[in-house]
């Protein structure tokens, strides 16, 4: 069954230089439901850390550098003339420089901890292609034991 989409889109077709035949079943019928597309995939904690560790590292290392060439310029002017004002200007700028460098330290370190309370929630990412275990089985549940021993030993060391 064709129907033209002058019809379908209940068009005059008087008002259109050409007409286009279009099998109508292809045409989704006005109480049908389109799919929709999957979501976007949703950035984990982790990925969003990442994410903003990288755009905070990159804004204070651009902002060490502006501030670095502004103190020099500064500097420069302050030199040229004898106002106090400049030379204290100047003191600011280097303040302020030193504490956005102890920023980016911190941020360093911050996400260093993350990363080990991360590793504390999960334990260590641990990749392993091949486990072989050659014996048996009797001395496998008895490494198995001994194991899970020595890891609730460590629970209770650690406070957990």
């Amino acid at each position: 069954m064709s129907e033209t989409l002058d019809a379908i889109l209940e068009i005059d077709p008087a008002t259109r230089e050409d007409v286009i035949e279009v099998d109508a079943s292809l045409v989704p019928a006005a109480n049908t439901t389109v799919a929709k597309l999957d979501k976007e995939p949703t950035i984990t904690d982790a990925g969003r850390l990442d994410e903003d560790f990288e755009h905070s590292r990159k804004s204070l290392k651009e902002l060490v550098d502006l501030g670095k060439r502004a103190a020099e310029e500064a500097l420069e002017l302050a030199e040229s003339g004898d106002s106090p004002r400049a030379y204290e200007v100047v003191g600011t700028l280097i303040a302020n420089i030193t504490q956005a460098s102890k920023q980016l330290v911190d941020i360093h370190k911050t996400r260093r901890d993350s990363i080990r309370v991360e590793e504390k929630k999960t334990g260590p990412i641990t990749n392993i292609d091949k486990a072989v275990f050659i014996g048996r089985a009797s001395d496998l549940l008895r490494q198995l034991k001994s194991i899970s021993k020595s890891i609730g030993d460590e629970k209770d060391t650690n406070g957990a």
